[in-house]
């Protein structure tokens, strides 16, 4: 699933190309992804100006100039492009096969299409989803108070790590770490790839329990995590399988993982092989000598 980095990335990479242009149709083409919603409410977004894209967590804003705006979110598959006009985002070589008509016929849809904004005097917004989690929900103004995201907790780099101490500390919970880190209520962006990083990096291990862990290491945990985020956007995203930036481009970050997908592999700090094992519903690697079991 895209975390924050790609979410960001995409983000930048569409913003110029919509921004302050005017939705002319808007094409829901599998219902089931924007849900308590219909095809005639999308119409009423017709005419409508894209003033700014925002990301909140995992989640794409798309804000217009009335009291309406658009939230996205790629779920495990989705892709956005934007193409078919004036203003469209070059297409670049993509890497798998069976997506060769996606690069061959750049003004056709592409491939699980799902949902489409057609802009005047420009290019398309496409929304393309193999798997089908995406979804896109219809809202005011005031999207932060919709129930998706009213939830979700602080913007891990909207502050610095003592503010982010400050705000969230203390923990009570007694669930793992990386439970805690991957829900978004406690803090909003970060998944499975940024959490195992992150917690290499600060050498927690990820089943210690959240209650446990002192300010001081929370403050280095807080500082790993912006350090793995920023480097996963400086990076363009982390490309295993699904990622793909919107002119169909890989992400690079994954050149980089520590321990992500790494499992059985030797560890690049101690040499030591690195453990795969299931935390938080998740499979997760570490290294169990830089990131030695919490003791009583």
């Amino acid at each position: 699933m895209p975390e924050l980095p790609e979410v960001e990335i995409v983000r930048r990479e569409i913003s110029p190309h919509l921004t302050g242009r005017i939705i002319k149709k808007a094409d829901l083409l599998l219902p089931r992804l924007m849900p308590q919603n219909s095809q005639k409410e999308l119409q009423k977004y017709c005419g409508l100006k894209i003033v700014n894209i925002i990301r909140r967590g995992k989640y794409l804003v798309l804000e217009t100039g009335s009291s309406r705006s658009i939230i996205l979110h790629l779920g495990m598959t989705g892709r956005l492009t934007v193409c078919g006009g004036k203003g469209s985002i070059p297409r670049k070589k993509l890497i798998p096969e069976d997506e060769r008509d996606f690069q061959a016929a750049p003004r056709d849809n592409p491939p699980h299409t799902r949902f489409i904004i057609t802009l005047e005097t420009g290019p398309k917004l496409i929304f393309s989803d193999a798997r089908t989690f995406g979804k896109i929900f219809l809202t005011g103004s005031d999207w932060q108070s919709h129930p998706r995201l009213k939830k979700l907790g602080p913007e891990p780099l909207n502050y610095n790590p003592r503010q982010l101490c400050r705000l969230l500390l203390p923990v009570k919970n007694s669930c793992s770490i990386k439970a805690l880190i991957l829900n978004q209520s406690f803090l909003a962006g970060a998944g499975n790839i940024y959490t195992d990083e992150s917690l290499f990096r600060a050498g927690i291990n990820p089943l210690t329990p959240a209650c446990r862990i002192t300010g001081v290491k929370w403050l280095v945990l807080f500082k790993c995590l912006q350090q793995s985020l920023k480097l996963g956007i400086k990076n363009f995203g982390t490309t295993l399988r699904d990622y793909r930036r919107p002119d169909g481009t890989s992400g690079k970050n994954q050149q980089t993982l520590l321990v992500y997908g790494r499992g059985t592999k030797p560890c690049r700090a101690c040499g030591k092989t690195l453990q795969k094992i299931k935390a938080a519903g998740r499979g997760t690697v570490f290294c169990p000598y830089c990131q030695p079991a919490y003791k009583e």
